[in-house]
């Protein structure tokens, strides 16, 4: 058993504001899981790409597609895309 974790947050749930998401991944430590909506993460890695994050991959808004995001200095950097499993 690993002992993780689990907590829910308003900021990722569907209908949320891209605004209140940047804002909850201000927050959260390095190696950090959150799992979202399809209506939330589109809009919260576009105004990333807006702020300057690069896009390495095509986006796959599939569900189970991933994001894992590089920051450095509190900036989100890169973000590579991963399509689905088994796709």
């Amino acid at each position: 058993m690993l002992d993780l974790s689990i907590s829910e947050h308003d900021a990722l749930l569907e209908g949320a504001r891209f605004e209140d998401t940047l804002e909850l991944l201000g927050t959260v430590s390095n190696l950090t899981v959150l799992c979202s909506h399809g209506d939330v993460i589109p809009a919260t890695i576009d105004a990333l790409v807006r702020r300057g994050m690069q896009v390495r991959g095509e986006p796959d808004w599939r569900k189970a597609s991933t994001f894992v995001l590089h920051r450095e200095d509190e900036q989100f950097v890169l973000a590579d895309c991963w399509p689905p499993p088994g796709i």
